[in-house]
């Protein structure tokens, strides 16, 4: 018996094939939503960006080639010397730039220097004012003391012969008056400001009056506080009287040997050496040692003949010296000076005499005859 095939049964029904889903294309998945969806329209427009990309690609080479030759420029440019006027400007520019830039940074410390600055300066000018104020009350004291110094001592019949000129002149009755109206002039010019040179002057003017009142302690102070300040260092002249006037105080104390070593400190100073020669052979002859006095004698006639030019018209201490050696040794001195031999003669002035010589000795004789060329009476 043959098998016959088995049907399937009618109940279970013949499994249908499944649809395979169509993938889109990969341009559809890809496509931005925003971008239509047509075909033609995408083309186009990726062709359009293709060509803007073609020309940006160009520009940047456009660029590139510029920035190139830009830089050639340049560094030609760099390459030749500049003038001296380019090179000028730009160290200004470099400079204020610089100092902008550096004040900008600054502000705060540049206001303070500045505020500084001001406030020094303001206080300056005080300084100076008042500085120069107390010079002038210095000075105007120092003046009252020096008018009252040159004030003349006279008796009250000799009021009456006094000229009209001399009227604000002080006077006074002696001496001891006058020097005790003095000193007190000159003590307040002396300290109205304190180591100036009006005040300096007041005290040596101070001194003197203390020396002519013989209050030798206080005179010699006053001399060495002249002799030690900056205006004898600067001014021979202050130091030299300051000198001067230490020497005259140990000499009026009895103090010769002291006296001797501050006169001859007077060589030293410019302008009193002949001073200094002239105390010590003073001081010399009256110690007995004529010898010593005799040569300091002749050393200041030698000083006096080597600087003629400086004692030029100055005849005081040449007269003084030869009195001096005339009554030290009268043999040895020089002849007394005839008045108005003190200046030497030049030959424009010795031809000038001879012509007035001869003017006079003509006009002696008288107009003298003719004389007869003939020769007859």
């Amino acid at each position: 018996m043959s098998a016959e095939p088995k049907n399937p049964p009618e109940s279970e029904p013949r499994p249908e094939t499944e649809a395979t889903p169509v993938e889109p294309p990969t341009s559809e998945l890809t496509a931005s939503p925003d971008e239509p969806t047509n075909r033609k329209i995408r083309r186009r427009r990726a062709v359009a960006g293709a060509a803007d990309g073609e020309e940006n690609a160009r520009d940047r080479n456009l660029r590139l080639r510029n920035q190139l030759l830009k830089k050639r420029i340049d560094q030609e440019q760099w390459s030749q010397p500049l003038s001296a006027r380019e090179v000028l400007d730009s160290s200004l520019a470099r400079f204020g730039d610089s100092l902008g830039k550096w004040l900008s940074k600054n502000a705060a410390a540049v206001q303070i220097v500045v505020l500084a600055t001001v406030v020094g300066a303001a206080a300056y000018g005080i300084y100076v004012w008042r500085k120069g104020a107390g010079n002038e009350q210095a000075s105007t004291a120092l003046f009252q003391a020096l008018r009252l110094d040159r004030g003349r001592v006279e008796l009250p019949d000799t009021k009456k012969q006094r000229d009209p000129g001399d009227e604000d002149e002080a006077a006074f009755a002696s001496q001891p008056e006058r020097l005790a109206a003095v000193l007190p002039a000159y003590q307040q010019a002396a300290q109205k400001k304190p180591g100036s040179g009006p005040s300096i002057l007041g005290r040596l003017g101070e001194a003197g009056i203390l020396l002519d009142q013989r209050n030798y302690d206080g005179a010699s102070a006053a001399y060495s506080e002249v002799r030690n300040s900056d205006l004898a260092n600067a001014d021979p002249d202050v130091k030299g009287r300051a000198i001067e006037g230490i020497g005259f105080c140990k000499e009026g104390k009895g103090d010769k040997e002291g006296a001797l070593r501050s006169f001859r400190d007077l060589e030293n100073v410019n302008g009193f050496s002949v001073v200094g020669f002239y105390h010590q052979a003073r001081l010399l002859a009256a110690k007995g040692d004529q010898e010593k006095a005799i040569a300091m004698l002749k050393t200041a006639h030698d000083y006096l003949q080597n600087h003629a030019a400086e004692f030029e018209g100055r005849t005081y201490w040449r007269e003084a010296l030869d009195g001096l050696h005339r009554r030290v040794d009268p043999t040895s001195a020089p002849p007394k000076r005839p008045a108005g031999l003190d200046r030497q003669m030049s030959m424009e002035d010795l031809e000038k005499l001879k012509e007035q010589f001869q003017r006079a000795a003509g006009k002696a004789r008288g107009p003298q005859p003719p004389e007869n060329s003939s020769g007859g009476p």
